[in-house]
């Protein structure tokens, strides 16, 4: 699976309204990274999702929709992500709404077991990748 996203994105804004010659004066800017979802974002997301939807099951299937190296380089960001997520619930949120595909994430008993069994399935993976 590959995300791209274009990297010459421009804004356009004026320097100054008063100045007569403000047509000639455009700056552009390239869009900025943290102005919604980014790669990182929608990658932790598909991951929640897939998990949620039983695509991921267990290391191998991880390890079939996800490349080693991505795995291995972005498991503790995921974690921290997924432990975001847990705290979340913890303290009484029902649903989160996460970037990619809108997809809602409905509280229920077993919600947090499950994250958690996720995590150590991201933990277990990277570390089978790391012994091969």
């Amino acid at each position: 699976m590959a995300i791209q996203f274009a990297r010459r994105i421009s804004i356009q804004r004026l320097n100054d309204k008063n100045d007569k010659n403000h047509h000639k004066n455009i700056i552009y800017e390239p869009t900025k990274l943290n102005d919604g979802p980014n790669e990182y974002s929608i990658l932790w997301n598909q991951i929640i999702i897939s998990w949620m939807k039983g695509i991921i099951t267990d290391e191998i299937s991880l390890r079939r929709q996800y490349d080693d190296t991505i795995i291995v380089y972005f498991s503790d960001y995921i974690i921290y992500e997924i432990d975001t997520l847990i705290n979340k619930f913890n303290i009484g949120y029902k649903v989160i709404s996460l970037y990619y595909d809108t997809f809602r994430l409905k509280y229920y008993k077993g919600l947090i077991h499950s994250l958690e069994k996720l995590k150590n399935i991201i933990l277990l993976t990277c570390l089978i990748i790391k012994n091969e």
